[in-house]
């Protein structure tokens, strides 16, 4: 009786055996076809995009040539403008977050620090303080006996 249970185990275990090595055989085979049909379509792309880029770069010339001095610069200021509110934005949001704030806050502690520092160091060299800067500490030295 135990060796028929052995062998029913056994024919169990190589039928699922069976059935799982089809399985991985067939996700590769799933892999080579995406991977396959990925290469298709970038192949695909490459074959258009000269004549894509072409087109793209023909259109570019000819607004090129439409466009004045001032049109050019009227929208290089816009487009900054919308790029500098946009930053300013971003670091509003930053700043209320926890863990950018103490960020914030040692970041504009080291530039008063450095402002300090450049302050003095002018003082030093040409007598005079940096306007707006803080007067730099004098430095008593012990008198020589």
């Amino acid at each position: 009786m135990q060796t028929v249970d052995v062998r029913k185990y056994g024919e169990t275990v190589r039928d699922q055996s069976k059935t799982s090595i089809e399985e991985i055989r067939k996700l590769a085979r799933a892999w080579v076809g995406a991977t396959d049909l990925a290469y298709e379509r970038v192949r695909t792309e490459l074959k258009d995009l000269q004549t894509r880029n072409r087109t793209q770069v023909g259109r570019l010339q000819e607004r090129a040539r439409k466009l004045n001095t001032e049109e050019v610069r009227k929208q290089m200021r816009e487009a900054y403008e919308d790029l500098a509110k946009r930053g300013d934005k971003v670091i509003r949001d930053l700043r209320t977050r926890p863990q950018t704030r103490l960020v914030f806050t040692r970041a504009e502690k080291t530039l008063r620090q450095a402002e300090e520092k450049v302050g003095d160091a002018e003082h030093r060299v040409t007598g005079q303080a940096q306007k707006g800067a803080r007067k730099p500490a004098t430095h008593k030295t012990p008198a020589s006996s």
